[in-house]
């Protein structure tokens, strides 16, 4: 009896001796009091682990990190008599295969954590364990963060703390240990955008199909060299999978192959290898990859769209029409050239006008105009412009000392009448927004036809878009009682619509998009909006390989 006694006053010694910090742990025979007691040390002080990556911990992961292990009495989450278990060995999957997501791997401590599970030196195991154990955690709230909000914001600068306010993360992630759920507990924080969604599953695609290398094919002229040329076209397109290699000689399925690769590309597919896509065909498997996480980045800076919206999407030089996540109709559009870029804005349609008046912008009518009316005051109204002062009164251009005026004094207000001949064609469309940009139709019709279709001064222009008004009509549950849009453009009336149903717009600039079979299309970077936020996420201390292993 009194050995008993002594036995288990030696036993309560040893347990406490053991618990640093005065915490008091339930202990049972599935847990390390050594391990959670190395875990709550590391929670404690975790900048103290000189050379960790835990040392980095912003202090809301902190906080989360010490929420979450508190509930479980700092039992290890991910490890079990010295090994994963199947949600570790499935978050390290994930982590893993994090470019599927167009994140880089090396956010994520791999080989720290690689590093961790073969030391073999069981003086210093337990200690290990309990760096492994809340890196693993620490890095499922990263990669949630990541997936929820992207890596950087929108000026550029690192999203190092909790941006998942809204969710309870410490319960989050008890849960998805718990349920077994942890792959589908870290995915469900994507964005729900049809747009995020295409494109992540087309780039996971594509990254079963092609090795990320950097290497390049140079494709010569193929007006000066067309056998060369068109072989080196063939190798590339089987290369990226468009083209089977038994059908190296088909120049039938070359042709289809040369047009498929067009059509995701950006390109009018007519089969013939342009310039523009020997450019296209040119561009390295890692290149486009990297183009494609770009993209991701900015989804993850989107808000949730309208059920109901239009879509403009300035690389694509595309408007569409979506409904419930279904396309309603699609039209081509011109968009602002890279001196005058086309905004991106959130707006609504909330009417449009019919034959309507060019009010020309200021930096227009002091910079391309006035020295044409300087040189020839009849140029106006040669091209149906009328000049008003500031009340709106119409004033002789002849009666104005011309040699007087100059881009900083000009007080004038240039107009152009409604017609064939201006600048808006017959119709424009109209939603609020700060940058006085808006929707319309152009004489220039001829542009529509080209590829690459920034030409204007930031407004959008738009084809077919008549036929855009009558949709708008329809919408607004106009039948009977409509106004005839094409009998008030012959007859040169001017009429104002109003709509009874706003329809929201969306301005946005993607250069990479995926579709429902799961392929990506590229367009061009116009702006130069890729190679900036290609750079900003290359400042980022851990952007290793993605962002700067070209």
């Amino acid at each position: 009896m009194r050995f008993h006694s002594l036995f288990i006053f030696l036993l309560l010694l040893t347990v406490a001796s053991c618990n640093k910090g005065g915490k008091k742990y339930v202990l049972n025979g599935r847990l390390n009091q050594y391990v959670s007691q190395e875990i709550a040390d590391i929670l404690e002080q975790p900048q103290a682990k000189a050379n960790s990556p835990l040392s980095e911990m912003d202090s809301s992961w902190v906080a989360v990190l010490q929420s979450f292990y508190g509930q479980r009495d700092y039992e290890p989450a991910w490890i079990r008599k010295r090994r994963l278990t199947k949600q570790g060995d499935e978050l390290m999957e994930l982590l893993h295969n994090s470019r599927s997501y167009g994140i880089d791997t090396g956010w994520y401590s791999i080989a720290t954590l690689e590093t961790y599970f073969k030391k073999n030196d069981r003086i210093m195991a337990d200690t290990l364990l309990a760096q492994a154990d809340v890196l693993l955690s620490y890095s499922y709230l990263l990669m949630a963060n990541h997936l929820h909000k992207g890596i950087i914001d929108k000026e550029g600068k690192p999203i190092n703390s909790n941006q998942l306010g809204e969710i309870d993360m410490a319960k989050h992630l008890h849960t998805a240990i718990d349920k077994g759920r942890v792959r589908e507990s870290l995915l469900q924080l994507q964005p729900k955008n049809i747009g995020y969604r295409h494109l992540q599953k087309a780039l996971e695609e594509f990254l079963k199909e092609h090795a990320l290398s950097v290497d390049t094919l140079n494709i010569p002229n193929a007006d000066s060299f067309p056998a060369k040329a068109q072989a080196k076209a063939v190798e590339q397109l089987i290369r990226r999978k468009y083209l089977s290699p038994k059908k190296t000689n088909d120049n039938k399925a070359y042709i289809a192959a040369l047009k498929k690769f067009q059509e995701l590309n950006g390109i009018e597919p007519t089969g013939k290898l342009d310039s523009t896509t020997r450019e296209s065909l040119s561009t390295s498997n890692y290149d486009l990859f990297l183009q494609a996480a770009l993209n991701l980045q900015r989804w993850r800076w989107e808000q949730t769209f309208d059920t109901e919206y239009v879509y403009i999407n300035i690389p694509s030089f595309t408007l569409q029409v979506l409904n419930n996540e279904k396309l309603v109709r699609e039209h081509n559009v011109v968009v602002g050239k890279a001196s005058s870029p086309t905004p991106e804005l959130s707006s609504s349609i909330t009417y449009f006008i019919v034959n309507p008046f060019w009010s020309v912008p200021r930096s227009i009518a002091t910079e391309e105009l006035l020295p044409k009316i300087k040189a020839n005051t009849g140029y106006l109204a040669s091209k149906h412009y009328r000049l008003l002062d500031n009340k709106g009164n119409e004033i002789d251009p002849k009666s104005v000392n011309w040699n007087n005026v100059n881009s900083r004094n000009f007080n004038y207000i240039i107009r152009r009448d409604p017609g064939t001949f201006n600048d808006l064609g017959q119709i424009k469309f109209m939603f609020p927004n700060r940058y006085s940009v808006y929707l319309h139709d152009t004489p220039s019709k001829n542009l529509f036809v080209n590829d690459v279709r920034g030409y204007s001064h930031g407004c959008v222009r738009l084809q077919n878009p008549v036929d855009f008004g009558f949709f708008l009509q329809e919408r607004d549950g106009c039948e009977t009682d409509c106004e005839d849009l094409q009998a008030l453009i012959d007859e040169m009336q001017q009429k104002t619509i109003v709509l009874k149903k706003p329809l929201t717009i969306y301005i946005r600039y993607y250069t990479a998009a995926g579709d429902e079979d799961g392929h990506i299309h590229f367009y061009p970077d116009i702006y130069g909006k890729d190679k900036a936020l290609e750079h900003l996420l290359a400042k980022q201390p851990k952007a290793t390989g993605l962002y700067t292993g070209r």
